[in-house]
């Protein structure tokens, strides 16, 4: 018999998504269940940094909302009158 590349034994015929249900309810359900497991590997590798990775992102909005008053207080630099309201 021919060799035939799993890719091609793995994919049905007319396209790349299954005509079977079961087969393609399967693959969903095994690509879900092999992220979750990526997922809590990751989750348990990396959560010493979570509370820095909050204290940077709060020290960032702040930063952010800082410039943005100084912005709105400064005057206009090109000469522009400033806006009405």
């Amino acid at each position: 018999p021919p060799r035939v590349a799993l890719w091609r034994t793995l994919r049905l015929r007319g396209g790349p998504m299954p005509t079977n249900k079961l087969l393609y309810i399967g693959r969903l359900v095994g690509a879900a269940a092999a992220l979750i497991s990526v997922g809590a590997w990751l989750t348990a590798r990396i959560s010493f940094a979570v509370p820095y990775a909050i204290g940077v992102g709060a020290l960032m909005i702040i930063a952010g909302l800082v410039m943005e008053a100084k912005k709105k207080k400064a005057p206009p630099t090109d000469g522009t009158p400033p806006p009405t309201p």
